[in-house]
């Protein structure tokens, strides 16, 4: 796991950071709704684009790319609740790991296993 740094609580964010092993560049977009009290997520990856995708708490929150994509994205948020305040990566409440394959692999193994994942 590689934790993405250098997220601040500006309500919208652009950012690159390499894919942990090609290390071909991810481009990521963070975009806070003070209507809806949440943060959402834009991601390109090779030609893949994928929009409007909502951040949430979880060990893998983008599983349905697992074919597709050579990584996987962990959102911790300390409290156990989802990431809803602007100032959630600024406080370290909310913290966001890029994956390698091999590791989403081994999360849903644990998932499907029906063990817990932290």
């Amino acid at each position: 796991m590689t934790q993405i740094t250098g997220l601040t609580s500006n309500p919208s964010q652009s950012f690159n950071t390499p894919e942990p092993v090609t290390r071909k560049i991810i481009y990521f977009t963070f975009i806070f709704s003070p209507r809806t009290q949440c943060w959402f997520f834009d991601m390109e990856y090779e030609g893949f684009i994928s929009r409007g995708n909502k951040l949430v708490r979880g060990p893998n929150i983008i599983p349905r790319h697992i074919n597709v994509l050579p990584f996987g994205l962990c959102v911790t948020v300390s409290d156990n609740f989802e990431p809803f305040l602007i100032n959630d990566f600024v406080s370290g409440r909310v913290s966001v790991f890029l994956l390698t394959h091999d590791e989403v692999v081994e999360i849903e193994d644990m998932v499907i296993a029906g063990e817990t994942v932290p």
